[in-house]
């Protein structure tokens, strides 16, 4: 359809992220993007739109970086109790317990979405850590109502290795994303993690 379309038509394609498109699908693309909206219009479409409480709002507008319809989507779930959760999990792993890291993996591994939503969460926290190590500001941080274990974290892991983590949290979402086994996509991810450095 691309290469020969339809006479007098307008085709539109709508992608989060153009690294897994293929480039002859991209040389017949003109690319316009969307930037996220300002953290602070969020917050306050929450409140007035949707009567949450300034504070809730806050972090849900810093935890979606400025997209609405995430912000949207994130409040009828359970995300922010979530997140406490698993960032008590990782923090609490030590290094070189691979088995500690075998039993997180395959408790993350039970559902394609609540892989996906995991691995969405950890690319934010290892991110809120690099912010924070390389300016030692809270700004443009996601998290933010977990400012001490971000605190905490960062004097913990250095900037490279925060780096590293998070590029291999990335990458082992897109595996998942391809229908990778998850178990083991997120098992190796989680030996990375434990791995001393």
């Amino acid at each position: 359809t691309l290469e020969e379309p339809p006479r007098d038509s307008l085709l539109m394609l709508i992608s989060t992220g153009i690294g897994g498109l293929l480039p002859t699908l991209l040389s017949r693309c003109v690319r316009l993007s969307f930037p996220p909206l300002p953290v602070e219009l969020v917050t306050r479409f929450l409140v007035s739109e949707r009567g949450i409480k300034q504070d809730k709002a806050e972090v849900l507008a810093a935890m979606t970086m400025g997209s609405l319809g995430a912000a949207i989507r994130l409040e009828a779930e359970d995300l922010l109790e979530k997140r406490k959760i698993w960032a008590e999990k990782i923090d609490s792993l030590e290094q070189e317990n691979y088995r500690e890291g075998m039993v997180l993996a395959e408790e993350f591994a039970g559902t394609r979405e609540k892989s996906l939503e995991f691995l969405e969460w950890l690319e934010g926290w290892y991110r809120d850590i690099l912010v924070y190590r390389a300016t030692e500001s809270l700004q443009g941080i996601c998290n933010l109502d977990m400012e001490k274990e971000i605190k905490n974290q960062a004097k913990l892991c250095k900037l490279e290795r925060a780096l590293f983590i998070l590029a291999h949290a990335v990458k082992t979402r897109r595996r998942i994303q391809r229908n990778a086994n998850r178990r083991m996509a997120l098992e190796n991810l989680l030996t990375e993690i434990v791995r001393k450095y």
